[in-house]
């Protein structure tokens, strides 16, 4: 007992981390419950508005950090730097143990809970992938930072209450009601509150075949694996024209070159497209820079969609260039930053408009914020697998589509791939 007491503010952070991060993993293995995300959100809000002082705050956004984004670290492995798996993992413990340094400043509540509810807005080197919003998106709550400070705030008045149950104040009950009521989507209860999956496929424009690699990362760039690659390629792209689909996406960079200097390639994929439109993600190379993109074969012709948003430190280094040029001289053999194309690509097949998205374009509000219709995203997952990556992922894409009424074609290798539709 003495022991739990001298270490009692470890396990409140450890539990406050662990309920805010319990939903991920309550996906990931194909248990998630409303019920158990509802309690477990609320909880573990409310020990964070509880929590003794800055210690333990930045105790339990270590653990988020790491809870969140270990799976970071894990592309280390292919660029032969593995030695920087475990730093890499402490450095984004440290970076949101900052967070929630700052989150629990001062003790007071209604000051955590404007910090907590809008901390979705941390975004370092353009790194958007921590969403608090994400804890209640299946759940009867919606999905925002002003939902978030909603709760917040009816937790609070409920501990207010508790703690002056001896006297009559019906105003702490009365404005928990309106704030848990503010937050509710009604709609949760509704019988036909999700469009049914068929449905939803039945009613497309188009018949599109969402294919599904699994490639390994270490094989993937070896040029011994490349016909074997190709013909895998086009074997989908062959069975999805004899099952009568009129698009096939394939995922990112699953043609692993730069296609527009490989001719053969170009009139093969050419020669197919006169029976299915071709979307499959491969690297293009202008002569001066070199580009992440999609490429769309239709009718003998294609059209070429580029990356916008690059992964910080994994496609471009987001620092002076004169660091970044060290950085990549010293760590990645001299090997040039991706360049980023200006806006996005939206692509017309048969009348029907879909916008591109390469990986982490797919997880970005930028891409959602004119409400486009449909999306295409096409990823490259066996930089992280096996790992929480894909599952956090599918979270992000289904919160955006939840929010801009967008329908998602999921294209991955190894894990993800699939249809996301709005479901709020």
């Amino acid at each position: 007992m003495k022991v739990f007491n001298k270490y009692i503010w470890l396990f409140r952070a450890l539990a406050t981390s662990s309920l805010l991060s319990l939903f991920i993993y309550l996906h990931h293995f194909n248990l998630n419950n409303y019920i158990i995300e509802t309690i477990s959100g609320l909880l573990g809000i409310y020990f964070l508005l509880l929590l003794k002082d800055r210690r333990e705050g930045a105790i339990t956004g270590f653990f988020i950090g790491i809870f969140w984004f270990y799976w970071v670290s894990f592309s280390m492995e292919y660029y032969d730097l593995a030695y920087l798996i475990i730093p890499t993992i402490i450095i984004f413990g440290l970076g949101y143990a900052f967070l929630y340094f700052l989150i629990t400043f001062y003790k007071n509540m209604l000051f955590r809970s404007v910090m907590f509810s809008f901390s979705g807005y941390f975004e370092p080197f353009s790194f958007d992938w921590y969403k608090p919003e994400l804890i209640f998106i299946n759940t009867p709550f919606e999905n925002s930072a002003l939902t978030l400070l909603f709760i917040s705030f009816g937790i609070i008045s409920i501990i207010y209450f508790i703690k002056f149950i001896k006297t009559p104040v019906p105003f702490f009950i009365i404005t928990a009601i309106i704030f848990f009521a503010s937050a509710i989507n009604f709609n949760f209860w509704q019988k036909n509150r999700q469009n049914n999956l068929d449905e939803v496929i039945n009613n497309l424009p188009l018949k599109i075949k969402i294919v599904k690699t699994d490639i390994k990362q270490a094989e993937k760039w070896k040029k011994e694996n490349r016909h074997r690659i190709l013909d895998m390629n086009f074997h989908e792209i062959e069975k999805a024209y004899l099952e009568g689909y009129d698009l096939v996406i394939l995922p990112e960079s699953t043609f692993p070159m730069f296609i527009n200097v490989h001719p053969e390639v170009i009139i093969k994929l050419k020669e197919m497209s006169k029976n299915i439109t071709i979307w499959t993600g491969g690297l293009y190379f202008d002569g001066v820079e070199h580009f992440n993109a999609t490429y769309l074969f239709q009718d003998s012709k294609f059209r070429i969609g580029k990356k916008v948003l690059l992964v910080p430190f994994g496609e471009y280094i987001p620092l002076p260039k004169f660091i970044a040029d060290w950085i990549n001289d010293i760590f990645f053999d001299g090997l040039k930053d991706f360049t980023p194309a200006i806006t996005p690509t939206d692509f017309e097949i048969n009348g029907i408009i879909i916008r591109s998205a390469i990986c982490y374009e797919g997880t970005s509000k930028l891409f959602y914020e004119d409400k486009i219709k449909y999306m295409a995203v096409i990823t490259n997952n066996g930089w992280f697998y096996p790992s929480i990556e894909p599952t956090l992922q599918k979270l992000l894409m289904q919160y955006y589509s939840n929010m801009s009424g967008t329908i998602i074609f999921h294209s991955a290798n190894r894990i993800g791939s699939g249809l996301i539709y709005p479901k709020k």
